[in-house]
């Protein structure tokens, strides 16, 4: 994997648009192709303009959040805060809320994933550690006490992966890396307090 598992969300709004964009000239391209063999004057197709895209995209992901929250209610009531389906359905909901642009909801609801995969498999499971490095990511976007929090896990992630890997494994050095930008960003924003 790369530091792009963060940015999954991102890959799969822009694959939607671009699915339906790619779509939609397909579908123009065949019928004005079959149109041009009868000789019959074409029909002007509209394609959606991209502001047009952007709200569809938001309305699914609205419609989206409402339907996951649900979802997840009913994994609470039905299997409990901690099962492993719960912790699935939080995640779900937090990768909408994070589509929607809503970092600080998207960190609080990964933070109670983390707390739950902590307590059924452990802080040195593949699983844990991943969820901890995500909840690190959002925080590195939400910056201020949030960073501290970023900084934190992403320190834990290493030093474990670290212990269980080794220094050379391709998680530790991208941890590594993803940690040091955390730490310049909070010395940027310390260095800013300072300033004002």
């Amino acid at each position: 994997t790369t530091q792009m598992d963060s940015y999954n969300w991102l890959g799969a709004a822009v694959g939607v648009c671009a699915l339906a964009l790619l779509s939609s000239i397909g579908v123009a391209y065949g019928c004005c192709r079959n149109i041009s063999k009868e000789r019959v004057a074409p029909i002007p197709y509209i394609v959606e303009p991209e502001e047009q895209l952007v709200k569809t995209l938001e309305a699914a992901v609205f419609s989206s959040i409402s339907s996951l929250g649900e979802e997840l209610t009913a994994k609470r009531r039905d299997l409990g805060d901690t099962h492993q389906d719960t912790l699935v359905a939080i995640h779900a909901l937090a990768k909408a809320h994070y589509m929607n642009r809503d970092s600080a909801t998207a960190m609080t609801l990964m933070l109670e994933e983390l707390a739950g995969w902590r307590q059924i498999l452990g802080n040195e499971h593949p699983a844990t550690l991943t969820c901890m490095c995500n909840v690190a990511r959002v925080g590195l976007i939400l910056g201020g006490v949030s960073l501290k929090i970023s900084a934190s896990l992403m320190n834990e992630a290493v030093c474990t992966s670290r212990q269980l890997y080794g220094d050379e494994h391709p998680r530790t050095v991208r941890w590594a890396a993803e940690l040091d930008t955390i730490l310049t960003q909070a010395l940027r924003e310390d260095a800013a307090i300072l300033v004002q």
